[in-house]
C-alpha cells in the first residue's frame, strides 16, 4: 500500500479550494479520486436485474448500490426520501373517488450523464406489471389506476392504460384506484423493486439477459458495475473480477458544463471484487484474503470457517429466508400431507447452527417486518403472530403423515439448488440425506449453475440461416440456467428458437432444463410490509405469466374475468384467494393484519413453500475503514466509507466503461420518446 500517495492524497482533500455553487453545496480537489477498496461482500450475481433480486441474497447488497428508488429504507426499515423530494396532492376528492398526486424528482444521474426522469419510473413500472414478465412485486403497483388490470390482462387494459406518467422530466404523476393509505403506498415504493430502469438498456437483448453484461446495465445509484468477468467453466485458475466504480453523477445538481462534485456523495472511487480461484472456491479465497489484510470488507466466509469468522464480525440480519418451495404438480407433492412431512422431519436449529449467520425461520415472514405500517406501528409481524414452524424435527410425525399419504416411497425426486452457492449446496445435501435416512425416501440433489454465450451475428450474413438481424451483438451474456428453470414453474425451461440459435455453441443437457421437483430459493422480503410476499402465493398477485396469444382467438379476450396465472410452485387454494382479497380491501390496518396472519397460517399448513432459516450476514470490516454502516436486511452503505490507504489497481479486465455507456447514450437518447409518452 502506498502510505505517502495515501498521505497526500488525504492532504490535497484538506487543502482542496472550495468553490460554491448554488445550491449544490462544495465543489471538491478533482485530483482526488477516492480510494479503491478491495472487498467481498457478496458472491458475484449472475443478474442484476432489480425485478428477479427477490431470488437471491447475494444480489440485493450489490443491487442496493446501483440503484434508487423515490424512496428507501433507513438501517431501522424506516421510510425515507430517495429521488423524491416529496409528494403533494392535486385532486382529493371524496366525492368522485378521485385521488391524484405528484412526486418531484431531485436532480440525478444515471452513469452514462442522461438524467434520472421520471419516464424511468413510468417505464420500469409498466415493465413490472406486463403480463409476460414474471414478479411478485407487481402487486405492490396495485393501488396504481389500472395496474391490477393491467397485470391481469382484464379486458382492453394494458400497461399504457396505468395511472403513473411523467407530466416532465422531473414530475410523476400517480392516480389512485381509489382513496389510498398513503403510509404503505410510500412503503411500496421503497421497495428495491421499484427502482427506476433505463428502456434503451432493457431492450437492448430481448429478454432478461441483459441485466448480466456491464456494456448495457445502466444504474442510478452511487455506484455502476464497470467490469464483469465470470465464466461457466470453473477451473482453479479462474479469475472472478467484479468492479463497482463511482456513479460520477449521482445526486448531481450542476450544469453539464461544470466541473462534477467529486466525493461529495460518494467518497470511494472503486470497490473492487477480484480473487484468484473458481466460484466454488470464491469464498475460501474472500475468507484468506481478509486474513492477509488483502479485503478490507468481507461477508463471504466457507461454512467451516463461520465460527471462527464470528468472533470478530458484525452480525446484521436480513429479510431473506432461505425456502424450498415444492412443485406441486408431482406425483408425490400434490398431497400436503407429503409437504407438511418433509417440513416436520427438518432440525431448523441445527441447520442454523450449521449456517452460523442464520436463525431458524418461524414463518413466511421474517423478523423486521412491521405488523401495520413503520409509521404507525412499532410491533413486529412475527412477534405478533408468534412462531408458526416449530424449530426442532418432529420425525415420528413425518412418518404417520407419509404413511397417511400412501406414497410410493422408491419414487425418485431432486432439491434443484444454485450451484455457487455453498450454504444451499451444503444444506440441500444434508437435508435429502435426512429425507432419506429418517423418512426412507430417494432424494437427490441438482446443481444448476450458467452458460456464458455471445449474442452476436459475427461473420455470418443475411441468408445464412443462423443469420438473426435482431441479434444484439454483445459478448459475454449470462444465461443462468438455476433462473430459468425457477421461472418456468416446475415446467421444462423451453428455449426460443432465437435463444437456441444465439447459445448454438453452448452445450445444456436435457437434466438441466428439466422442471424442478423442489427448488432451493432465498426469498427476498419485498418491502417491510407482509402483504407483498404473501398475496404472491394467490392468484391474481403471484406474478405468473400469462400467455397472452390467446387473446387472438375468435373468442377474444374476457373483458371483465382477470387471467389466471400460475405461482410457480403450481399452488393454488380458492381458500387463499379469498383471504388475500379480503386482505387487499380492508383498509383498518389493524383487520388487515389479522387477515394476514390468517393467510400465513394457511400457507404454513398447506406448506407449498417451506421457510428453513432468515439468512444473517457476518460483515468482517477492516480497522482501516471508517464511514461504515448496513442499511436495510443487511446491505451495506458503501458510499460514505473513508479509507486513508491506497490499492495498486490490478490488471484492468475491461468488459465496459464509462466512456462507452455515455457514447451509447447519445444514440439511445436518440430512440426516447417524450416524457410519458407511450413507446
Amino acid at each position: 500500500m502506498k502510505k505517502v500517495l495515501s498521505a497526500i492524497l488525504c492532504l490535497l482533500m484538506l487543502v482542496s479550494t472550495c468553490v460554491s455553487f448554488a445550491g449544490c453545496g462544495e465543489k471538491y480537489d478533482e485530483d482526488y479520486t477516492g480510494p479503491i477498496v478491495p472487498v467481498y461482500f457478496s458472491e458475484i450475481p449472475t443478474t442484476f436485474d432489480p425485478h428477479l433480486a427477490y431470488l437471491d441474497n447475494t444480489a440485493l447488497p450489490v443491487l442496493s448500490l446501483m440503484y434508487e428508488g423515490l424512496y428507501k429504507y433507513d438501517a431501522k426499515g424506516k421510510v425515507v426520501k430517495g429521488l423524491a423530494t416529496g409528494y403533494k396532492w392535486i385532486e382529493k376528492d371524496d366525492k368522485t373517488g378521485t385521488y391524484v398526486i405528484e412526486i418531484k424528482l431531485r436532480e440525478s444521474r444515471w452513469n452514462d450523464q442522461t438524467t434520472v426522469s421520471a419516464d424511468d419510473f413510468v417505464f420500469a413500472w409498466r415493465r413490472l406489471l406486463d403480463p409476460k414478465n414474471t414478479s411478485p412485486a407487481a402487486s405492490m403497483l396495485y393501488m396504481i389506476k389500472n395496474a391490477y388490470e393491467a397485470r391481469n390482462a382484464v379486458g382492453d387494459t394494458t400497461v399504457y392504460d396505468l395511472g403513473a406518467l411523467a407530466v416532465n422530466e422531473r414530475t410523476l404523476r400517480i392516480t389512485f384506484a381509489e382513496k389510498p393509505n398513503m403510509d404503505l403506498f410510500l412503503e411500496y415504493l421503497a421497495s428495491p423493486a421499484l427502482v427506476p430502469l433505463r428502456d434503451t438498456a432493457v431492450r437492448k437483448t430481448g429478454d432478461n439477459d441483459w441485466a448480466s453484461q456491464p456494456a448495457i446495465i445502466l444504474s442510478n445509484g452511487p455506484f455502476f458495475l464497470k467490469n464483469l468477468n465470470i465464466k461457466d467453466t470453473a477451473t482453479d485458475d479462474e479469475t472472478l473480477v467484479m468492479r463497482l466504480e463511482r456513479n460520477r453523477y449521482y445526486k448531481r445538481c450542476i450544469e453539464e458544463d461544470k466541473e462534477d462534485l467529486v466525493n461529495k456523495y460518494v467518497l470511494p472511487y472503486r470497490l473492487e471484487f477480484i480473487f484468484g480461484g473458481s466460484a466454488k472456491t470464491a469464498a475460501a479465497q474472500a475468507y484468506q484474503s481478509y486474513l492477509d489484510g488483502d479485503v478490507l470488507i468481507n461477508a463471504l466466509q466457507p461454512l467451516d470457517k463461520r465460527a471462527e469468522a464470528a468472533e470478530d464480525a458484525k452480525i446484521v440480519d436480513t429479510l431473506s429466508t432461505h425456502t424450498y418451495l415444492f412443485n406441486t404438480k408431482h406425483e408425490l407433492f400434490s398431497d400436503a400431507r407429503v409437504r407438511k412431512a418433509l417440513s416436520l422431519a427438518i432440525d431448523r436449529n441445527k441447520l442454523a447452527e450449521m449456517v452460523v449467520f442464520a436463525k431458524a425461520a418461524g414463518g413466511i415472514i421474517p423478523d423486521g417486518v412491521a405488523e401495520t405500517t413503520t409509521k404507525g406501528s412499532k410491533k413486529q409481524f412475527r412477534e405478533e403472530g408468534g412462531s408458526l414452524i416449530a424449530p426442532t424435527a418432529d420425525i415420528a410425525e413425518a412418518k404417520k403423515l407419509l404413511d397417511a399419504a400412501g406414497i410410493n416411497k422408491k419414487t425418485a425426486f431432486t432439491i434443484t439448488v444454485k450451484a455457487s452457492d455453498e450454504v444451499a449446496c451444503a444444506v440441500a445435501e444434508e437435508v435429502a440425506k435426512i429425507w432419506n435416512d429418517q423418512l426412507g425416501l430417494n432424494c437427490s440433489v441438482r446443481t444448476l449453475g450458467y452458460k456464458v454465450y455471445d449474442d452476436m451475428n459475427g461473420e455470418r450474413k443475411p441468408g445464412d440461416p443462423l443469420y438473426n438481424p435482431d441479434a444484439s451483438e454483445y459478448e459475454n451474456l449470462v444465461f443462468d440456467l438455476y433462473l430459468a428453470n425457477y421461472l418456468a414453474g416446475g415446467n421444462d425451461v423451453v428455449l426460443s428458437d432465437v435463444k437456441a440459435k444465439k447459445m448454438e455453441k453452448v452445450n445444456i443437457s436435457a437434466k438441466e432444463l428439466a422442471g424442478f421437483d423442489i427448488i432451493a430459493v432465498d426469498m427476498q422480503q419485498l418491502s417491510v410490509d407482509a402483504f407483498a410476499t404473501l398475496a404472491s402465493y394467490a392468484t391474481y398477485y403471484n406474478g405468473g405469466p400469462i400467455d397472452i396469444s390467446k387473446f387472438n382467438d375468435s373468442e377474444g379476450q374476457d373483458a371483465t374475468k382477470p387471467e389466471d396465472a400460475e405461482h410457480v410452485t403450481g399452488y393454488r387454494s380458492e381458500a387463499y384467494n379469498k383471504l388475500i382479497e379480503k386482505a387487499h380491501a380492508e383498509k383498518d390496518l389493524k383487520k388487515r393484519a389479522a387477515i394476514l396472519h390468517e393467510a400465513e397460517q394457511m400457507l404454513i399448513n398447506d406448506m407449498p413453500a417451506m421457510p428453513l432459516f432468515v439468512y444473517q450476514m457476518g460483515y468482517q470490516v477492516s480497522d482501516e475503514l471508517k464511514g461504515i454502516s448496513f442499511g436495510w436486511s443487511g446491505t451495506l452503505n458503501a458510499a460514505k466509507i473513508k479509507y486513508p490507504g491506497y490499492v495498486e489497481p490490478v490488471e484492468d479486465f475491461s468488459s465496459s466503461s464509462d466512456e462507452e455507456n455515455k457514447a451509447q447514450a447519445k444514440s439511445d437518447n436518440t430512440e426516447k420518446s417524450g416524457a410519458g409518452d407511450d413507446k
